[in-house]
């Protein structure tokens, strides 16, 4: 199992009155599956996403990946997690600015492994980058014309699919999506949705909070979010 959650729940406190943003949710996913979990706005979905994440920790329950229970890990290792086996895209802008586009699509293959002492790259590493699988996602995402932008030069919509690229750029395990589709039009939805049912028919786990209904025909499992509860729809 890659991912699995086992009766979690977190609690938040406002205006002095406890409430639970996630309510008792039990939930495994698999290799080969493309998730889909929508409701309306304040009903938890963020939150478990970045309970997913290892962002937040659970006021109770796990939240496992391959077994292992992420509040056990020190934040180092939740770091070298979320570096190496789980792909994010948040809603938040997170590129780098001084980056240009395929410098920050490229970004995560030139992180150092784990127990590497020097966080920059070996000559031998820089040559090897895998630019071409950054090209080709930049393609599939209609934006090749931006590889050398920056992304103050960019639209929303253009820096969404740039972050799109980048977390699909290590084909990690699991991949993380929150809102990825929200300012893209019809066509460039259908390629992003495209993208991640062939992750997901690749081996990895694909989680995606959505309001848009266009994901429902590319996904396998369907959820609904709802005051903090989660119902798998059938």
């Amino acid at each position: 199992m890659l991912l699995e959650l086992c009766e979690v729940t977190k609690k938040f406190s406002r205006r002095g009155r406890e409430f639970n943003a996630v309510d008792s949710v039990s939930l495994e996913i698999d290799a080969n599956q493309f998730v889909v979990i929508s409701g309306k706005s304040g009903n938890g979905k963020t939150t478990l996403l970045n309970l997913m994440m290892g962002l937040l920790r659970p006021s109770s329950g796990t939240v496992r990946v391959s077994g292992e229970d992420l509040s056990g890990l020190s934040d180092r290792e939740l770091s070298q997690l979320r570096r190496f086996r789980l792909g994010m895209i948040t809603q938040q802008q997170t590129l780098v600015s001084s980056l240009n586009v395929l410098d920050n699509v490229v970004l995560p293959a030139t992180l150092p492994e784990q127990g590497r002492s020097s966080g920059q790259s070996s000559p031998a590493a820089v040559e090897s980058l895998p630019v071409n699988r950054a090209l080709d996602l930049l393609e599939k995402l209609d934006i090749t014309d931006l590889t050398h932008a920056w992304p103050a030069e960019l639209s929303g919509g253009e820096m969404r699919r740039v972050a799109i690229a980048r977390a699909l750029m290590t084909q990690p395990e699991i991949l993380l999506a929150d809102e990825p589709t929200g300012d893209l039009d019809d066509d460039c939805t259908a390629a992003v949705l495209g993208l991640f049912r062939e992750l997901a028919q690749g081996g990895s786990t694909v989680v995606m909070v959505t309001h848009d209904a266009a994901a429902y025909e590319y996904c396998n499992r369907r959820f609904d979010m709802l005051n903090g509860r989660l119902e798998e729809l059938q």
